[in-house]
């Protein structure tokens, strides 16, 4: 079987990297969309993805990670107004951002498929915020369409995660060490988002970017 691009299903697509540390690896890259991508056979399998998931201490008001969240919250506060309704698309076992989100004037709604699988969602948001999210998506190419459709025309979509930028060694990187980051976006990789989903990348701050959905 030809192996495509889990984003944008393209067959362009080399091997990027193969690595033992700290876990047996193996990377390819798009020359289409520039996606980074583990390989489909190295997935975690959903129980233990979620066991991973679930160890992630979020429910206490931590300063640190009210100030991380607010590096995805701020951009986005400068795009939405009051009157408008959001959702956490992603949000973990603890909806902090949701927390935050209130205390700033928003009505939020929050989803996520291992802990909050069955929320009666609006069919559309005025704003989308997913922090940390979009890294874990074994099928990009689904998951962004699932997650652009839950935006209005003419609304918000925020994104938070780590980009692969140009001055990054991926081997010593960090963010490749964590075993359920499996996409990983480069600035190009969103540029092919924005176009292919019809959507407007009209803001970015470092590992954020703000998108209006045309």
């Amino acid at each position: 079987m030809t192996l495509k691009c889990r984003l944008c299903q393209s067959k362009s697509v080399d091997e990027f990297l193969e690595v033992e540390r700290p876990f047996k690896a193996k990377y390819y890259i798009c020359s289409n969309c520039d996606l980074v991508f583990l390989d489909e056979t190295q997935l975690l399998e959903s129980k233990e993805e979620r066991s991973q998931y679930s160890l992630h201490q979020n429910d206490k008001r931590d300063p640190g990670y009210v100030n991380f969240l607010f590096r995805s919250i701020g951009p986005t506060l400068r795009h939405i107004k009051p009157n408008f309704k959001g959702l956490d698309f992603g949000c973990g076992p603890y909806p902090m951002l949701v927390e935050l989100m209130k205390e700033e004037g928003f009505d939020m709604d929050f989803y996520d498929p291992y802990f909050f699988p069955s929320q009666n969602l609006d069919k559309e948001y005025d704003f989308v915020i997913s922090t940390e999210v979009v890294e874990h998506f074994n099928n990009p190419n689904k998951s962004w369409a699932e997650l652009v459709s839950k935006v209005a025309e003419g609304g918000i979509l925020s994104i938070m995660t780590s980009i692969r930028y140009q001055d990054i060694d991926f081997k010593s990187w960090h963010y490749r060490n964590d075993q359920t980051h499996i996409s990983f976006y480069s600035e190009k990789t969103l540029e092919w988002i924005a176009t292919h989903f019809n959507l407007e990348l009209i803001d970015k701050e470092k590992n954020v970017a703000i998108f209006k959905k045309l």
